[in-house]
């Protein structure tokens, strides 16, 4: 999954049972296929509503109160659901979180998605922390 513009490879989410072992891979990395992989602190997007397309929504789409569906890449209200928008040329996209063309509701650059992921993390200060933190103080 390509995350970032220019990105040349895919990441992976990998799951450990216990955080020493999440924090030891995050210190010294990962072999995979014996490449060296690194590491880092998985965090959580910002809840979005894909109907509505809020980027930092307290709801899911099925507990969306607006009345008409908002497409996600040209900003159409009540016409189409973003699945079914015939717009390609990121030219004709049209955000509607931050209201600007260009872009579309799920880009990761857009202004109003950068801003809820801020306020996620100060809403969780241990997002801030490199490590996942246990009894050793090296992870506070």
């Amino acid at each position: 999954l390509r995350r970032k513009p220019g990105q040349k490879t895919a990441h992976a989410i990998v799951s450990f049972r216990k955080a020493n072992g999440a924090n030891h891979a995050i210190e010294h990395g990962l072999f995979i296929e014996g490449k060296r992989v690194w590491a880092r602190k998985h965090t959580q997007d910002p809840q979005r509503c894909y109907k509505c397309q809020a980027a930092d929504a307290n709801h899911t789409a099925a507990q969306c109160t607006a009345q008409e569906d908002v497409c996600g890449r040209c900003g159409t209200i009540a016409d189409h659901r973003t699945k079914d928008c015939k717009a390609t040329n990121p030219d004709n996209f049209h955000c509607p979180n931050c209201n600007t063309r260009g872009h579309g509701a799920v880009d990761r650059q857009c202004p109003k998605f950068l801003a809820a992921v801020e306020r996620a993390r100060a809403r969780r200060p241990e997002t801030q922390l490199r490590y996942y933190p246990t009894a050793d103080p090296a992870t506070w």
